[in-house]
């Protein structure tokens, strides 16, 4: 079966029945993923999110991103984007007068995701059909199929309820890849813009708009003249765009702040310094220079910038989670698999996703060998676009969290790889392909067969993984309506699910954020440790503790405070509050008579 079309406009019917079909299987994926009532890629940063714009909506505070349901003692002060929490206002406003604000709020966080998959359809057809460049012929439906299995982690991220930043970094890669496909002035502004806004949503697609900006200025270098249009709008747009949304998103202050892990004034320097320096070389070299002098010259530009954005903040050089301290490293980060490699997946018998990356790079690999051997008129463009898919996949290599990022751009690049593999069956390399594809479906079911071994020889949960990943569901949390003031300490999953109820006057000290390390160092040496006097001293600053009343197994970290608590005893100096009959327990502190 060929999605296609006989007469009339057959490429632009094609697109069309291509964008549907795409639309009508991802929304299937997604009722299929929601089919027992709760949607698997809703997560701990959509709660976090869902606190951030019930807050907004409270006090409308732009600027002021404190959150107060968040104390460490310290308040805690999100790093993530009002571009993400404004459409989400902005709908409940226009919701509102139908129904109360709860309501509102959550029809908006329902809707408002697969919305954005709708974008998403569109610019993945729109860039499909500009990589394959034969679109009055259409897609096969086979390839279809296998294009949206390799893209369901990017698909899943716009199910209803995923409100978090990771879809609408996925736009801005594909708005990106989109615009350099165009190679056109708006081809140019469209990816400038998209360059810069990305940081300001979240820094996990810088390395990859670096990757693909570095191509950009690469293609210039070598092709000179043909490109040098689209080149300076580029970087103009990137530039201008930068100063002209950090100012709307963040304020002056902000793009003057220094914040290694949010969009701030390193990453201000960097986008409108760089753009700025390469636009100058480029105006002034002559267009008859060799490209071998023309990257010496952006090189030797591009250095003294760098080497000043090192020097004004060489803070961040340690990366955007430099501030996490050893403990809270050692019961929380160390733990989080999205973090780890591979390998990590791997030994965490993630079997499906394994073999997912692997036949993507099986993909992106042909796709790179068919561009090699061409010689096509959008080699240029086509070529960076491919070097961002590439770099996207080697990073979901390295860090798990970026497979989605990866299968949103990857996948696109398989009717590429599809031709490459016919070609080479069809001629005299069927051998060596028909050993290369055993090879890699043996290669392929080993890793998944080893993975499913790994799966069913791990060991189970410990005591911290309750804490941490424990929210008490189903718990009645009434004992916490007899608080007007205070600060709990309590386990990081259960203290998410505290925060959640924004209670006024209330608040939490650890949740599994990095910016929150000061609430988990006190909260993990509250409950973990066995020492008296770290026990007094991390809990000093907090009204009451809360825990959730579980039982535990016997392995893992001794953690005497709290198993004692979620086991239903007693603790010197700790009273219950209100009637504790529920699993989730409350507890005043008295300091005098706690050890």
């Amino acid at each position: 079966m060929v999605l296609q079309v006989g007469d009339g406009d057959r490429e632009g019917l094609s697109r069309v029945l291509f964008f549907l079909c795409l639309i009508f299987i991802g929304f299937l994926l997604m009722f299929l993923d929601g089919l027992d009532g709760r949607f698997r890629r809703i997560d701990i940063d959509d709660a976090l999110r869902r606190i951030e714009v019930i807050q907004l909506l409270a006090d409308s505070r732009w600027f002021d991103r404190t959150l107060d349901a968040i104390r460490m003692p310290e308040p805690y002060v999100s790093p993530w984007s009002r571009l993400v929490d404004l459409p989400y206002v902005l709908l409940t406003w226009m919701i509102e007068p139908f129904v109360e604000r709860q309501g509102a709020v959550n029809v908006a966080f329902l809707i408002w995701p697969p919305v954005l998959f709708m974008v998403f359809s569109l610019l993945a057809t729109a860039i499909l059909f500009r990589v394959k460049r034969d679109g009055s012929r259409g897609v096969p439906f086979w390839q279809l199929v296998a294009m949206v299995i390799l893209a369901a982690p990017a698909i899943l991220e716009f199910e209803p309820g995923r409100i978090d930043h990771h879809n609408v970094q996925i736009l801005l890669l594909l708005f990106f890849v989109y615009g350099v496909l165009r190679d056109d002035v708006a081809g140019g502004f469209l990816a400038g813009v998209a360059v810069a806004a990305s940081p300001m949503v979240g820094l996990e697609c810088l390395p990859l708009m670096a990757v693909g900006a570095g191509a950009i200025v690469l293609a210039w270098c070598i092709a000179g003249l043909p490109r040098r249009g689209f080149t300076l709008v580029f970087l103009l747009a990137c530039a201008s765009a930068t100063l002209f949304l950090g100012g709307l998103l963040v304020g002056a202050r902000g793009l003057f702040a220094t914040q290694c892990d949010s969009f701030s004034a390193p990453f201000a320097f960097a986008l409108t310094a760089l753009p700025l320096v390469t636009g100058l070389v480029i105006l002034i070299l002559p267009s008859e220079l060799e490209p071998r002098m023309r990257i010496l010259a952006v090189g030797g530009a591009a250095l003294p910038v760098l080497l000043c954005g090192a020097f004004l903040f060489s803070e961040c050089l340690a990366g955007p989670y430099g501030i996490i301290d050893p403990v809270s490293h050692r019961y929380w980060f160390s733990r989080v698999r999205q973090e780890g490699n591979i390998g990590a997946v791997f030994e965490a018998g993630y079997a499906v996703e394994v073999v997912r990356l692997a036949l993507l790079a099986a993909v992106i690999v042909a796709a790179g060998i068919k561009l090699a051997r061409e010689n096509r008129p959008d080699l240029a463009e086509t070529a960076i676009a491919w070097a961002t898919a590439c770099a996207a996949l080697l990073l979901a290599l390295a860090m798990f969290r970026y497979t989605p990022i990866a299968a949103s751009v990857g996948p696109i690049f398989l009717p590429l790889a599809a031709s490459e593999v016919i070609r080479l069956w069809s001629g005299r390399g069927k051998g060596r392909l028909a050993l290369w594809m055993a090879g890699a479906a043996m290669l392929g079911l080993a890793l998944g067969s080893a993975a499913k071994a790994a799966s069913a020889t791990a060991t189970g949960p410990d005591a911290v993984d309750y804490m941490n990943e424990d929210g008490c569901e189903g718990a009645d949390f009434a004992d916490l309506s007899r608080l007007t003031t205070g600060r709990i300490l309590a386990p990081p999953g259960l203290a998410l699910a505290i925060a959640g109820r924004m209670q006024p006057g209330v608040s939490v000290a650890g949740i599994l954020f990095h910016r929150a390390s000061p609430g988990l160092r006190r909260t993990y040496e509250t409950l973990l440790s066995e020492d008296s006097e770290v026990r007094r001293e991390a809990l000093a600053p907090f009204d009451y503790v809360a825990v959730c009343r579980r039982v535990l197994p016997a392995g893992g970290e001794p953690a005497p405070l709290f198993r004692a608590l979620a086991g239903g005893d007693d603790w010197p100096g700790l009273s219950v509050v209100g009637e504790g009959k529920s699993a989730f327990r409350l507890l005043r502190v008295d300091h005098e008579a706690f050890r």
